[in-house]
C-alpha cells in the first residue's frame, strides 16, 4: 500500500463490515441521477464485496409509492450473503 494510500487507523478488523449504500444501476446509466465517479470506484466495491460477502450489507434507496408514504425500514436492507 503506498504512504498516501494508508488508513490513519490502521486495517479492519476480523469483526469490520463493508456497506455499501445505494449502487444502484440508476445511478450509472444515462439519468438524471448519474454519478460520473461510479465507473471509477466501482471496481474497488466489486473486490471489496467478492472478498467478504458474508460481511457486505447493501442498503437501498426504495421510492414511495405515494407522496408522503414511508417504507419499512427493513425493507431497505439487504446481505451480499442473502443474494
Amino acid at each position: 500500500m503506498a504512504k498516501n494510500d494508508e488508513l490513519p487507523y490502521g486495517a479492519p478488523g476480523e469483526n469490520a463490515v463493508h456497506i455499501c449504500v445505494d449502487m444502484q444501476r440508476m445511478f450509472a446509466e444515462s439519468t438524471d441521477w448519474k454519478m460520473p465517479w461510479l465507473p471509477r470506484v466501482l471496481p474497488n466495491i466489486v473486490s471489496v464485496t467478492a472478498a467478504r460477502p458474508e460481511r457486505t450489507v447493501f442498503t437501498r434507496f426504495i421510492p414511495a409509492q405515494k407522496r408522503g408514504q414511508v417504507p419499512a425500514c427493513g425493507d431497505a436492507i439487504t446481505s451480499a450473503g442473502d443474494r
